[in-house]
């Protein structure tokens, strides 16, 4: 099993280096939690050990977030994937709507940004959802195809992808867990500048990347006569 694999709250980055999280790991972290509930100490440390694909310590990590957790794994080439699934759970992208056109099987969206800021649903077909931002617990019951501005026919964000009927022109529509390969893997495909990357804590935002500009898209052009 390669790609992503659900485990309760996260989304796992699984390749042949470690192995596929089955039902009983998550009756493990349910008897954990279960014990830490009644447990008398203050704060204990949790101890993962052999962590694998850090499922087990991720999971108590993501919902007992006042204490600590420790992971060890022998295998130091899979400790990337772990690493992988912590980034990507705390990155996710914020799109513009920028037209919406129905046809006869499905709805198209298309946003400011695309296959330059994610190629990976166009390289190799990863999966994603999308929220809309101002409507976050709306039902998502209009199937929609999620399409970039790149003038690309293969420039697809979310082939079947399920929005509020809310959504249109204007909404902002996010698609989590993009927060360990957007950045990296944007380039400026078609000319199209790459966003800006903003911190979010404790109810305050600061940028930490600025919104790139036509002018750095010149930057290195050399304005010589012959």
């Amino acid at each position: 099993m390669l790609g992503h694999w659900p485990f309760r709250t996260l989304d796992l980055d699984l390749d042949e280096r470690v192995l596929i999280p089955r039902p009983e790991t998550e009756e493990l972290v349910d008897v954990a939690l279960k014990e830490l509930a009644t447990s008398n100490l203050a704060a204990p440390l949790l101890l993962d050990v052999g962590c694998g694909s850090g499922a087990i310590g991720l999971s108590l990590l993501a919902e007992l977030t006042e204490r600590g957790v420790r992971a060890s794994l022998v295998a130091l080439d899979a400790l990337s994937l772990i690493h992988i699934s912590i980034v990507a759970q705390a990155g996710l992208t914020l799109y513009s709507v920028g037209a919406v056109k129905p046809v006869s099987a499905r709805t198209y969206v298309a946003v400011d940004g695309g296959m330059s800021d994610n190629p990976r649903p166009v390289l190799y077909g990863s999966g994603y959802e999308a929220f809309d931002v101002d409507h976050p617990l709306a039902q998502r019951t209009v199937p929609v195809r999620l399409v970039g501005k790149h003038c690309e026919s293969g420039d697809v964000l979310i082939d079947e992808a399920w929005l509020p009927e809310e959504t249109g022109v204007g909404s902002v529509v996010a698609t989590p867990v993009t927060g360990a390969y957007g950045y990296s893997m944007a380039s400026n495909y078609n000319r199209v500048p790459r966003p800006a990357v903003v911190f979010v804590a404790d109810g305050r935002a600061r940028e930490v990347l600025r919104r790139e500009t036509f002018d750095d898209l010149a930057r290195l052009e050399v304005d010589e006569k012959p």
